[in-house]
């Protein structure tokens, strides 16, 4: 180990500090450079009332919903939209999904991806 350490590579690594301007002076690594990120989506029930008030994440909704949150705007919308008795479980019936194709569009990767793992 005593021999590694003193190894050139490691001693004329750089030093960095822990501050924003230190670690934004690091070089940027090429296999990031050349990879294509995409985004990772969940989708779920809350894809059927699809609102949340602005700002805020519609992911949320059941959460905002049961929880009254948000200063009771999602409760708010819910009751005016969907009535007082529509529980977030009678979502489930109307997510159908019937336009989304998978073969379709910008979730195909292209060749240029590569995984990061």
């Amino acid at each position: 180990m005593l021999a590694l350490s003193s190894a050139p590579e490691f001693a004329q690594a750089p030093r960095y500090e822990a501050n924003w301007e230190s670690l934004d002076a690091r070089p940027t690594p090429q296999w990031w450079r050349d990879a294509k990120f995409g985004v990772f989506i969940t989708w779920g029930l809350y894809s059927v009332p699809a609102w949340s008030p602005k700002g805020t994440y519609a992911e949320w909704y059941q959460h905002a919903l049961q929880e009254k949150t948000l200063n009771g705007q999602v409760t708010d919308y819910h009751v005016k939209t969907y009535g007082k008795n529509f529980a977030y479980k009678d979502f489930y019936p109307l997510f159908k999904a019937e336009l989304w194709e998978p073969d379709e569009g910008d979730l195909k990767p292209s060749k240029s991806y590569k995984k990061l793992s």
